[in-house]
């Protein structure tokens, strides 16, 4: 199934194209709302500060200090709770199909899983169906892989 140079071939090519097995109906929301989510953090950890310090009231050194814990308090954890609640889920996942005339296990099915990690980046990751177990610790995910 290789041409005269070493490539694969038009056909080899098409039998490895992935099998599209599932799409995130959520995937372009999830990924906007990390974006906005990572931002007003930052906005929150750079702006508060600077904010205060450019302001011409008299707070006092406490008070400036804890306005500034509480505003980052509740921004840094709105951005983890965001992470946590939306980190399982899984935006495509695809098959990679053996090459024809090769016999695969059902264990041994490649698998390829794509993310939105934090930064609103697509992560993809690689496995195998052995590589799956049930997961018991995560209350919005029911497998996990290792």
């Amino acid at each position: 199934q290789y041409s005269d140079e070493g490539k694969p071939s038009t056909e080899a090519k098409l039998l490895q194209e992935p099998i599209l097995l599932y799409e995130g109906e959520f995937t372009p929301n999830i990924r906007r709302l990390r974006i906005v989510s990572m931002g007003s953090s930052l906005l929150s950890a750079f702006g508060m500060p600077l904010a205060l310090t450019i302001s011409t009231g008299s707070v006092p050194l406490i008070g400036q200090i804890a306005i500034i814990s509480t505003a980052l308090c509740i921004s840094l954890s709105s951005t983890l709770f965001i992470q946590l609640v939306t980190f399982p889920y899984v935006t495509r996942l695809v098959e990679i199909p053996p090459l024809e005339g090769v016999d695969v296990d059902f264990e041994d099915r490649v698998f390829k899983a794509t993310r939105i990690n934090v930064f609103a980046q697509y992560k993809v990751q690689e496995f195998k169906m052995k590589d799956v177990v049930k997961d018991d610790n995560h209350p919005f995910a029911s497998v996990k892989v290792n």
